[in-house]
């Protein structure tokens, strides 16, 4: 009995760290913050810190003025390539957005348009790349305070 013990908890101490290895080795996260102006209470950045285990990441923002109704054309998107384990980044909104809304993704993965396999890929004729591998995405309002 003590023999089949030591046995199973041999296996569940390798199980376990295997799982946490596994679980360690996928861990993208980020934060973000919109600051205002003091005295306007008009939306003057957004920062997105965050850690990541990976040893490249893309970060993906998209900005959209109010009433954008074709969101591809009248955004703005924008990648930035952040290779570092804690990362903090600023992004100017600009009056252009002030209650718009935006979108704010990591992305694991940079496809050069030569390996795109998707026909007629948007962004690949448009920047010549394509982001995937979505680690992890959030939404939100550019509202005045």
């Amino acid at each position: 009995m003590k023999s089949t013990m030591k046995t199973l908890l041999k296996i569940l101490a390798v199980f376990f760290t295997v799982t946490a290895f596994a679980q360690q080795g996928t861990s993208t996260k980020f934060s973000l913050d919109v600051t205002y102006d003091f005295d306007t209470g008009i939306p003057k950045t957004i920062t997105v810190s965050g850690k990541t285990d990976k040893d490249k990441i893309w970060l993906g923002v998209s900005l959209y003025p109010n009433g954008a109704t074709d969101l591809m054309k009248q955004g703005t998107h924008k990648q930035i390539e952040l290779s570092t384990d804690k990362f903090s980044h600023f992004i100017d909104i600009g009056k252009t957005f002030y209650n718009g809304s935006f979108e704010i993704a990591l992305w694991g993965t940079k496809v050069e348009q030569k390996d795109c396999t998707i026909e007629n890929c948007f962004w690949c004729n448009k920047n010549g790349f394509h982001l995937d591998e979505l680690l992890d995405y959030k939404t939100g309002y550019l509202f005045w305070k």
